[in-house]
């Protein structure tokens, strides 16, 4: 009896099946030696042949099933928060509800008043022609950077007309009066301001006027009121020259502004 049972604990015990020496690892199973967590060489190759040459997978050929189970649940979160653009069958409410995300992601203010702009030098914020701007740039989407690239590019192409038109009409009148330019530029001056105060209308207000619109610098009109100034005094022209100790102005600078 007791020979018996020395006998069974001498009887080695079989390993589990796949697990003896020499047998082959099971399909798909990292070499021996490889770090848990580790990509697995040719993991991709048992999918099915409709996957494993997708392009999408081709970024995680290195990497392990964790690693895409990983960047999986990262994209699906992404995704619960984008904007999806609806399809053609879309009402017009979840059209609008879209173009409203859309603009509001972008910073765009719900009201044309709600823009933070700098003004260029010469335009205030009564400009009509600004107010016109803001809102076509407000409905059509703009972003406060837009809108100020376009309100500052504007600025910049009146100025530069504004002095080109400036120096295309003094050049045009120098032609014509040649060495009575200046006589006739003070005469100009004097026939502006002396209309004015015969209309009851402040000088100040024409020549802010001429300014805005350009008409200062119209040949035209500079010889009408060159022809009008013949019949004013000299002392008409401290209706443009402002009050206190201010330097007197120029009529070429009255006209065609400072330069």
């Amino acid at each position: 009896m007791a020979e018996e049972q020395m006998a069974e604990e001498q009887t080695p015990t079989n390993p589990p099946a796949g697990n003896q020496p020499g047998s082959n690892p099971p399909a798909n199973s990292p070499p021996a030696g490889t770090p848990p967590g580790s990509a697995s060489p040719g993991w991709l190759d048992s999918l099915p042949d409709d996957l494993k040459g997708h392009e999408a997978l081709s970024t995680y050929k290195d990497k392990t099933p964790a690693d895409v189970a990983k960047a999986l649940i990262e994209t699906s979160g992404k995704l619960k928060t984008a904007l999806v653009a609806p399809g053609e069958s879309a009402t017009p409410e979840e059209k609008q509800a879209f173009n409203d995300s859309v603009r509001k992601m972008l910073g765009v203010p719900e009201k044309p008043e709600g823009y933070q702009l700098k003004l260029p030098e010469g335009i205030t914020d009564k400009d009509p022609l600004l107010a016109a701007i803001v809102k076509d740039g407000h409905a059509k989407g703009m972003t406060t950077e837009q809108l100020q690239g376009a309100i500052d590019t504007f600025a910049a192409t009146m100025s530069s007309f504004r002095s080109q038109q400036q120096a295309e009409g003094k050049k045009a009148l120098e032609t014509l009066w040649g060495a009575q330019f200046k006589e006739n530029l003070d005469a100009a001056l004097r026939g502006m301001n002396g209309l004015a105060k015969d209309a009851g209308v402040d000088p100040k207000e024409i020549k802010q006027l001429m300014n805005e619109t350009g008409w200062g610098d119209n040949p035209v009109l500079a010889r009408m009121f060159a022809l009008a100034g013949k019949n004013y005094k000299e002392d008409s022209l401290k209706g443009s020259q402002g009050g206190g100790g201010s330097t007197p102005k120029s009529a070429a600078e009255v006209l065609y502004g400072s330069k």
